[in-house]
């Protein structure tokens, strides 16, 4: 009998929780025009860094990663979780090998980001391109610690690719709560990832991927 997961829907809680953070302190920051590399390493080295060593190394998270590793070994026998698991591991290859190249990141959201760092704050900025003033900011700022931490967009795929492959677990509880058969949802778990519009993203920096994250949560 198939069981439902529970340690991907909570590590999405977790994910959304320090996605939410940072959107608040990037709002926060630049009301006070602090939006400088040295508050976001300080925020990196005492918010993000122990958020992390709690979720990942702590005793409990160990004793969740370890039987999560068994079970993930145990589904990469079955043909949809291994390619599923191939898709994960090709848009991370993507995202190192290539650099980003979505248009709407190029055409406005990186540059207004890269505009409000080197303002101190978010501003009005002055542009033919509307979108640069009046779109949602959620991928913005948690673009923006990591491009004004390490002052490089190579890494901005990370966002993606972490939601990516937290998709099949929030897929599987979300068919479960409306009633679907587990062994049902367990198929849809691992398509509705890879469908066209999902899959293609998970190496790159297009938010409609992330938006079916937060949808999922």
């Amino acid at each position: 009998m198939i069981q439902p997961r529970s340690s991907q829907p909570t590590a999405a809680c977790a994910i959304t929780a320090l996605a939410a953070t940072a959107v608040f302190m990037g709002w926060a920051l630049s009301s006070i025009h602090l939006l400088t590399r040295q508050v976001y390493s300080l925020l990196l080295l005492f918010l993000i860094l122990p958020f992390f060593i709690l979720m990942f190394l702590g005793p409990r998270s160990i004793t969740l990663h370890r039987g999560l590793a068994v079970r993930l070994m145990a589904r990469a026998r079955r043909p949809l979780p291994l390619i599923f698991f191939i898709a994960v591991l090709l848009g991370l290859a993507g995202g190192l090998i290539y650099p980003p190249n979505n248009y709407d990141a190029l055409s406005y959201r990186i540059p207004r980001v890269l505009s409000w760092i080197s303002n101190g704050s978010w501003y009005w900025i002055p542009t033919a391109n509307d979108r640069m003033n009046y779109s949602g900011a959620v991928q913005e700022w948690l673009f923006s610690p990591l491009l004004i931490t390490f002052q490089s967009d190579r890494l901005l795929f990370i966002v993606n690719v972490v939601s990516f492959a937290l998709l099949p677990g929030l897929v599987f509880s979300l068919f479960r709560g409306l009633g679907i058969l587990p062994r049902v949802a367990w198929w849809w778990m691992w398509l509705v990832p890879l469908c066209m519009g999902i899959v293609l993203q998970a190496g790159g920096i297009g938010n409609d991927l992330l938006g079916a994250f937060f949808f999922l949560v």
